[in-house]
């Protein structure tokens, strides 16, 4: 989104896994989402920063951050208006090599440091070596729910 006083553009996707959507309710998942005893996890998040604030986009490739260890508790679901009202919060880590990593605010200085991609199917080995965000306490808007139900 934009808006007059920020000139960031940016997009953050939660997937949830869940059997129903309610108010008042608690979802979770880990980073563990390939151990053998967590074989399953319950929420993916991505988030892409298109653009700062000061207009730079890693030459057009933005930088992406991907994470399972995530929680989403909400409060008030309103499905009719496509607004949530909760807490959500995440671990995500950078899966985007970035040009001028001193450029942008959080990104560690280091272009492509252990990058964490599952659409590449590129897993996190060691969580020390990479790059990481941690998004806390959001309000969400434009809520979709898909029903993979037949």
């Amino acid at each position: 989104y934009t808006t007059q006083q920020e000139l960031v553009q940016h997009q953050l996707e939660i997937k949830a896994y869940v059997n129903e959507i309610d108010n008042q309710m608690y979802v979770s998942g880990s980073h563990f989402s390939n151990h053998p005893d967590y074989p399953t996890n319950r929420i993916a998040v991505q988030y892409k920063l298109y653009q700062d604030e000061d207009g730079q986009d890693n030459d057009g490739q933005g930088i992406e951050y991907f994470g399972y260890d995530a929680e989403l508790d909400i409060k008030d679901l309103n499905l009719s208006d496509g607004v949530m009202s909760g807490t959500f919060s995440a671990t995500l880590y950078r899966g985007t090599p970035v040009n001028d990593p001193g450029a942008f605010m959080g990104v560690d200085n280091f272009t492509d440091l252990d990058l964490y991609n599952p659409l590449l199917n590129d897993m996190v080995d060691d969580y020390d070596l990479t790059d990481s965000i941690r998004i806390e306490n959001c309000v969400f808007q434009r809520i979709t729910v898909i029903n993979n139900i037949p």
